[in-house]
């Protein structure tokens, strides 16, 4: 029998998966993408559970270098406030499966995950590696509990042995925090604090607010509080810090892959910071219509990249167009924090199109020529309202005397 390669994060279906085919006697390669786990626990949780081999893989510079970067770059949000950065995670699961498929000889490979992040796996899946099967979700959450406590197994998962099925569902990583399901299927109900592991509300958050520099090179943060810092480095920093201040928390409505609205309540306390720092710095150094022309594309790739088509061509040319836009997002923006708020409050740039140098320019412009532009700049609407009350004239009724 062909050896499977599972996805393991140590939830109750990933556990059901190993265990069950491990019975079956077939070879079982449990893949652990670290964003922090405790990878001794999942080893020996996967073990116990029968699998032959468990591999652990730090994938947080993957995720920043394949993923994360152009999320950045893009300033990609969805909904107008949920950064996608967690979806990342997914995308790094699926090359560590196909990776080791790949070494083990394996046809199928197994994960837990349901909904519209299956679909996204399978999607991706079929762009990367179409030979490869992932195995159809064998039970519900509640069935596998049932059958590893049956087997004298739920033990062996600590935490998620304890989980309340009936609420929402947690993954917590390096890059944030998503829930999906229980209350927040209802979009009146309010997302309980369970739903956000490791952001404080506002009104516990520090009293205090704490201000301090992100520096950008060339689109990406290089530097946090005058550290030299990159990547997942750089993104645990400003997280630790942003989550004292309570910013990061949110709830995302929008639609899925699976093309029904639902919601997700995230943490993104680092994404939080990082994006509308860079925001600010890209509305100092581009121009009004690179602003909006990246805008609208980065809207486009939002979309492609929730849906599973992170491989699809036209992602690969938006990113050559935001790298072209990056080559002057070089500079500082000061951010302040408190009570789950993010406010930039100054920003400067070498490649700077504001300053004393601009209104100097703006200033030698001769006030005679203000005329002759605004006559031109005004020319279509002008013309418009002709037309307009042209139009009017022509519909009129016309008095006749009897």
């Amino acid at each position: 029998m062909a050896p499977l390669v599972v996805a393991f994060s140590g939830d109750l279906l990933d556990a059901y998966l190993v265990a069950t085919h491990a019975r079956q006697g077939r070879r079982v390669v449990a893949v652990t993408a670290d964003v922090g786990q405790d990878a001794q626990a999942l080893g020996a949780a996967a073990r116990a559970l029968g699998a032959d081999e468990h591999v652990v893989v730090d994938v947080s510079d993957h995720v920043w270098e394949r993923y994360v970067a152009w999320l950045i770059k893009g300033g990609v949000i969805l909904g107008g406030g949920y950064p996608p950065w967690p979806t990342a995670e997914r995308y790094a699961e699926l090359d560590l499966l196909v990776t080791h498929a790949r070494r083990q000889g394996a046809a199928e490979v197994a994960h837990a995950a349901g909904g519209d992040e299956r679909v996204l796996l399978e999607t991706a899946l079929r762009a990367v590696a179409p030979d490869l099967r992932l195995l159809d979700l064998p039970a519900a959450p509640l069935q596998a509990r049932a059958w590893l406590e049956e087997h004298g197994l739920l033990g062996r998962l600590g935490d998620a042995a304890r989980r309340d099925l009936g609420g929402p569902e947690v993954r917590s990583g390096v890059w944030g925090a998503t829930a999906r399901g229980g209350d927040l299927d209802d979009p009146w109900a309010s997302p309980e604090d369970d739903a956000f592991p490791t952001v404080p509300p506002a009104s516990e958050a520090a009293a205090l607010a704490e201000e301090f520099e992100v520096e950008f090179t060339q689109g990406l943060p290089t530097s946090s509080c005058g550290a030299a810092l990159e990547g997942p480095d750089l993104a645990r920093q400003v997280g630790k810090i942003a989550r004292r201040h309570g910013v990061g928390r949110g709830v995302h409505l929008g639609e899925g892959a699976l093309g029904v609205l639902g919601r997700v309540a995230y943490e993104a306390p680092a994404a939080a910071v990082i994006v509308r720092a860079h925001a600010e710095l890209e509305r100092l150094v581009l121009t009004r219509r690179q602003l909006a022309a990246k805008e609208g594309l980065a809207r486009t790739y939002g979309d492609l990249f929730q849906r599973g088509l992170f491989h699809e061509p036209l992602m690969r040319d938006l990113e050559r167009f935001f790298d072209s836009t990056q080559r002057v997002v070089t500079g500082a923006v000061r951010v302040r924090l408190q009570r789950g708020a993010v406010e930039v409050v100054g920003v400067r740039s070498p490649a700077g199109l504001a300053g004393p140098e601009a209104w100097a320019e703006a200033e030698a412009v001769d006030p005679r020529d203000a005329g002759g532009f605004a006559r031109v700049v005004a020319l279509s609407g002008r013309l418009a309202r002709r037309r307009d009350e042209r139009a009017r004239d022509a519909a009129a009724p016309v008095d006749r005397d009897e």
